[in-house]
């Protein structure tokens, strides 16, 4: 049997070490991403002129061994209609993902621009039985150019 030792790994720069990567950011802009979706870039803009996101990045709590997000998503459905009367359209959960940790998820919540209820609902989403923590991230539509409008 041939064994071929591997060669030394250069010498590491401190300069070039990773960065720590902040998860909850960076789900923000892929969502971002994401939701912004199939239409042209025309009809994006004209349509995310009036809607706004929010993100509540969150931290719950509940009995050992089970998934708090399950309860989560049950109470969430309980203000469903709430939400929708206020403006909004809860468009999905984000469960533990790599670099989470089990009790953080991620609740994203389209809003229409003249929403008069947002805030009290995103308060009240944030308040549900079982959250521990939660931070809320604003965010504004943004068009992206589609692949039809390239020349």
């Amino acid at each position: 049997m041939n064994h071929c030792p591997l060669a030394p790994a250069p010498p590491r720069l401190d300069s070039h070490r990773m960065q720590t990567i902040d998860r909850r950011v960076w789900l923000a802009g892929a969502g971002a991403l994401a939701v912004s979706g199939a239409a042209t870039s025309a009809t994006r803009a004209a349509a995310q002129a009036n809607v706004m996101y929010d993100y509540l990045f969150l931290t719950l709590d509940g009995p050992r061994g089970t998934p708090p997000a399950r309860a989560f998503a049950e109470k969430v459905r309980g203000r469903k209609a709430a939400v929708e009367a206020a403006g909004g359209q809860v468009l999905g959960l984000f469960t533990p993902q790599l670099g989470w940790v089990a009790r953080q998820a991620a609740l994203l919540v389209r809003w229409n621009a003249d929403a008069k209820g947002r805030d009290h609902e995103m308060t009240a989403l944030g308040r549900l039985d079982g959250v521990l923590n939660a931070e809320r991230g604003e965010l504004q539509a943004t068009s992206r150019p589609a692949a039809t409008d390239q020349a």
